[in-house]
């Protein structure tokens, strides 16, 4: 919370000045401390909410509003909120859609594309929905089985613990987790998930022409490196591109600090990732 004597105050980080203003209130739902949140998904709650510039110049919040479980990521209802002023006010909750999802990249029409976290097994790898914002509206649009995922190294694994098998949807190996960054060729961006066999995760690049149609482009950190065998490592990722060119990974490790790992550059080329 930001104090009354440090509202508009200008903090100097190293090459970077940052400006802090007061808060603005965007929502509001029940206390997130209440015990029963972590199972609820009747929309009480308030989580993991990501932030977009959409292409029209207007900022989006998408919030979870169920609570912290794997049910709620697939079933729970998404709030979506927009603002025109540069986030000084926002627009009433939109309650709509589902298959919440961390992700979203900003389509050559200007519609923004939300990609799912949980896809679901497919003939050939996996397939989701996605949620999309067309430019220059405030409405969502939910479209079944738009995301396809291909290119994994062997047979991944389904978990029939986690409860969501019963209401017609099998949770998959792996999941969409960080924010897709732009590349030569359309974007890149990262998946985490459990092969068939092994007990821990692995974390993968993915590339993307289209930003529907996604393939397994090289392997960031596996079950068998130095820093893989954590029950929940290799996972949570973010990636983003150095002014020397090199791309940086930053991801889980249980109970340590993050893992870090870098692509290789070869005369000022890119090379962690085929085909970028």
């Amino acid at each position: 919370m930001v104090t009354d004597d440090e509202r508009m105050r200008t903090h100097r980080l190293q090459d970077l000045n940052v400006t802090l203003a007061a808060p603005v209130q965007v929502a509001k739902r029940r206390n997130l401390r209440l015990h029963t949140s972590a199972e609820d998904r009747t929309g009480q709650f308030l989580w993991y909410p990501q932030l977009a510039r959409l292409s029209d110049g207007e900022l989006l919040v998408r919030i979870r509003l169920g609570g912290d479980s794997w049910e709620a990521n697939v079933f729970g209802s998404i709030g979506f909120s927009w603002s025109a002023d540069g986030g000084q006010s926002w627009s009433d909750l939109l309650v709509t859609s589902r298959h919440n999802g961390y992700g979203s990249l900003t389509l050559p029409s200007g519609d923004l594309l939300i990609l799912p976290f949980m896809p679901a097994p497919a003939p050939h790898g996996m397939i989701g929905p996605c949620n999309l914002i067309p430019r220059g509206k405030r409405e969502v649009r939910f479209i079944d089985n738009a995301v396809e995922i291909t290119g994994f190294l062997r047979n991944t694994t389904t978990d029939s613990t986690m409860g969501v098998e019963r209401e017609s949807f099998t949770v998959v190996g792996f999941f969409f987790d960080g924010r897709p960054i732009m590349t030569s060729r359309g974007w890149l961006t990262t998946l985490y998930g459990v092969y068939a066999g092994d007990p821990r995760p692995t974390l993968h690049a993915a590339s993307s022409p289209d930003g529907f149609k996604w393939t397994i482009r090289a392997t960031i950190a596996a079950l068998d490196s130095g820093i893989g065998h954590h029950n929940w490592g290799n996972s949570e990722a973010e990636i983003c591109r150095l002014p020397n060119n090199r791309l940086m990974c930053v991801y889980r490790l249980q109970d340590e600090p993050c893992g870090q790992s870098f692509s290789v550059v070869r005369a000022a080329i890119e090379k962690t990732v085929p085909h970028l």
